[in-house]
């Protein structure tokens, strides 16, 4: 995968963190989990960054909510 999607997914995260659109890392978690979910998402991130992006993104962004709730 990409370096450039790694710090993609920590920057969209933080910056839904500080503009107030995500109200915790729950509720951040279920967002990732929606990319995956709706085909429409998929379609759009893994043309964009290929094959597996949308899973990697969904991923990365459960596993970063974790952390934040440690």
């Amino acid at each position: 995968m990409r370096p450039v999607l790694i710090f993609s997914v920590v920057s969209y995260a933080r910056r839904r963190q500080s503009h107030g659109t995500a109200s915790s890392s729950e509720a951040h978690a279920v967002l990732a989990e929606g990319y995956v979910a709706d085909p429409r998402f998929t379609t759009y991130y893994d043309s964009a960054a290929g094959e597996g992006a949308t899973a990697f993104l969904r991923d990365a962004l459960v596993a970063w909510c974790a952390e934040q709730g440690k």
